[in-house]
């Protein structure tokens, strides 16, 4: 899944994926995306920052079902994970 963070914020700014699945995130920011340019998981224990020009990989297994929040360092930017059976 690629999220790409701009100054309008995250796009993907919400998606599906499946319980046990592991998942791998790829991503990757606008330079004028001010602290879009971090992303936080904090269920997930993700917190990176993107660096211009690259796409950084996250991995990592949802565990349980639920809707779950992301978000940039000072939560301006937000999105939403939903992880089904």
């Amino acid at each position: 899944i690629k999220i790409y963070a701009s100054t309008s914020g995250y796009s993907p700014s919400t998606f599906t994926v499946k319980k046990g699945v592991p998942v791998k995130l790829l991503f990757s920011a606008d330079k004028y995306a001010g602290c879009g340019v971090q992303l936080i998981m904090p269920d997930f224990g993700v917190s990176v920052i993107a660096i211009e020009g690259q796409e950084l990989p996250v991995q990592f297994t949802p565990n349980q079902e639920g809707v779950f929040a992301y978000r940039c360092s000072m939560n301006m930017f937000k999105g939403q994970m939903t992880v089904v059976a």
